[in-house]
């Protein structure tokens, strides 16, 4: 049984997310399924077969999703007015879909899928984003899996806080935590697809990535208090119970049970919250 290791852009990330989420708006987060426009992607996957969704977030390979095929669907043996929900969405854009089993499919956060990627001599193109190989990598993986669930959740604003977010999460990466960062695809997709504050499903991905996470950091800067998402975000860290810690960049403190860190360097802040967490 053949697996695949597929490459998907970060901005499509959230889309992707978005899409699983309408399908099974009552149910756990899990990927759908997967596209492609390959037909060996389509001949040669079956029931079974794993994809290994990879992306490239600030020049790094991270594995992003786990799509294990449930059936494979080619939209062209379909009339539209039959296509089942949970291929409709990529349907609409690719002729192969993979629908995936909920029971073993599985989204992931930031983690390192170099050595995965070094170790098979995979190098993708704009015209190569489907590998496919002869055995399961599931074992090639397992450090990813394993990275990809321990969560910190990263609560800040876009314009002034995404530098310093991008420097946090490289250190909490190093240190084998998972940085959640859909926030930082999440602008370009609300601004097209859900303007303004009415985005019931971006909120509702951001409130599952604040109760997956171990704990949550919030970048406290000039206007955090004032900001309708930052603002939900903080309410919900509060009454998710999890651990949270403020690092001051301008901002006003908040009351905070964990502690305050003053402004420091990313690797710090994540030095000391480790620290604080070992005691």
């Amino acid at each position: 049984m053949k697996d695949a290791i597929a490459f998907m852009t970060w901005n499509r990330v959230v889309p992707w997310k978005i899409l699983s989420l309408v399908a099974h708006p009552d149910e756990p987060l899990v990927p759908i399924g997967f596209g492609a426009r390959y037909w060996d992607f389509y001949d040669q996957l079956e029931a079974g077969s794993q994809i290994w969704v990879v992306t490239r977030i600030s020049n790094e390979f991270s594995l992003a999703g786990r799509v294990t095929v449930e059936k494979m669907l080619d939209r062209n043996d379909i009339p539209q007015e039959k296509w089942p929900p949970e291929a409709a969405g990529l349907f609409v854009k690719w002729r192969f879909v993979a629908v995936a089993d909920p029971e073993r499919s599985e989204f992931f956060e930031t983690n390192n899928a170099e050595p995965v990627l070094a170790e098979h001599g995979i190098q993708f193109t704009q015209s190569r984003t489907v590998i496919l190989r002869q055995a399961s990598l599931e074992d090639d993986f397992k450090a990813c899996i394993d990275q990809g669930r321990k969560i910190v959740f990263l609560s800040y604003r876009w314009k002034e806080g995404r530098r310093f977010a991008f420097a946090l999460a490289r250190e909490l990466r190093r240190n084998g935590f998972s940085p959640w960062l859909d926030a930082l695809s999440i602008p370009k997709y609300e601004a097209s697809h859900e303007p303004g504050v009415d985005a019931p499903r971006l909120e509702k991905l951001i409130k599952l990535g604040i109760e997956q996470s171990k704990f949550a950091i919030a970048i406290n800067t000039a206007t955090y208090a004032q900001k309708y998402w930052t603002k939900m975000e903080f309410d919900h860290i509060r009454k998710s119970h999890i651990a949270w810690y403020q690092v001051m960049r301008g901002g006003i403190e908040r009351d905070c049970d964990e502690v305050s860190i003053l402004n420091r360097s990313a690797e710090e802040v994540v030095q000391e919250i480790l620290q604080r967490r070992s005691q």
